[in-house]
C-alpha cells in the first residue's frame, strides 16, 4: 500500500505517522521507488498497537520502549497486578475463560503464604 493508504488506515494525520516512523515505532518502508507499495499490514498493525497504547494513557516514550522491545502489551491494571498480552498472539486464539481460570490459580499460588517447613524427625 502507499503511504497515504497507511495514513488512512491508521486514521491519524500524516505528520503523526511520519513521527511514528522516525521514532522507530512503525518500521521503515519495505522498498522505495515511485511505483512501489512499501507499506503492508505489519505497518498497520504496529501503528494501531501504538495508537492503542497512547489511548490507554501511555506516554510517547513508554510507547516507543514497548514497541521497540517487543514486550507484551499491557491491557489492564488492577492494583499491583498488570495484565499483558504478547503482541504476536492472535486474540481469536485466546480462550478467555480458560485463561482467567489459569491466571486466578497462578495468582493464588503466588500470593499464598509460604508453607511451614516440616519439622525434622530424629531417628
Amino acid at each position: 500500500m502507499k503511504f497515504n493508504d497507511l495514513v488512512e488506515r491508521l486514521g491519524v494525520p500524516a505528520r503523526q505517522v511520519r513521527y511514528m516512523i522516525a521514532e522507530g515505532i512503525i518500521p521503515e518502508a519495505l522498498e522505495g521507488g515511485r511505483f512501489a507499495d512499501p507499506w503492508d499490514e505489519t505497518h498497520v498493525e504496529r501503528g494501531l498497537r501504538a495508537l492503542d497504547l497512547q489511548a490507554r494513557g501511555f506516554a510517547p516514550a513508554a510507547v516507543k520502549i514497548l514497541m521497540q522491545g517487543g514486550l507484551a502489551v499491557p491491557v489492564a491494571s488492577v492494583g499491583p497486578v498488570v495484565l499483558s498480552i504478547d503482541p504476536s498472539v492472535d486474540p481469536a486464539d485466546i480462550d478467555v475463560e480458560a485463561t482467567i481460570a489459569e491466571l486466578a490459580s497462578a495468582l493464588r499460588r503466588h500470593l499464598a503464604p509460604p508453607a511451614d517447613p516440616e519439622p525434622a524427625t530424629e531417628e
